[in-house]
């Protein structure tokens, strides 16, 4: 589907695939979000991950997973220790926060109708304080679904 070698992270959607790329930013490198059909064609950039998120371990945006109407698209913002759940929307690119996860979440999947995702969050050495949450798609209340880490939905 891609023949760069800096492309990673796939996720099958209802009409295409979205993909991290990797490009060069301040010496590390930034993850973009790009979406491809699955023939190989309509190659485009659906959005960069903004300046203002990257830091050192921050590696940028990851496509995690797709809505079954291709409306909502779950990504995460990577780093040494998770990814931070985000929010973007397939037709503008545009990029929103989900909750106010820290630095050890992890963006684990996104509900079929895509109104909730699911979050898990591990304090390293504090097994008893991870966590795995059902969280608003557009934000909202946090719901706790078990005192565990790891989480997977299925569709």
């Amino acid at each position: 589907v891609t023949d760069t070698g800096d492309s990673a992270f796939p996720v099958w959607g209802p009409r295409e695939l979205a993909f991290a790329r990797i490009v060069p930013y301040r010496g590390w490198g930034a993850h973009e979000i790009w979406l491809v059909r699955p023939d190989g064609s309509g190659r485009r950039l659906l959005t960069k991950t903004p300046p203002v998120l990257l830091g050192q371990g921050i590696t940028g945006l990851v496509p995690v997973a797709w809505s079954a109407d291709g409306d909502a698209l779950l990504a995460e913002l990577t780093n040494e220790f998770g990814g931070i759940p985000f929010a973007v929307n397939p037709r503008t690119g545009s990029v929103r926060r989900i909750g106010d996860y820290g630095y050890h979440a992890s963006a684990n999947g996104l509900s079929r109708d895509g109104r909730f995702v699911l979050v898990s969050q591990t304090s390293v050495g504090l097994p008893d304080r991870s966590r795995i949450d059902v969280i608003g798609y557009s934000g909202g209340r946090t719901r706790l679904i078990a005192r565990a880490s790891g989480a997977s939905w299925n569709r």
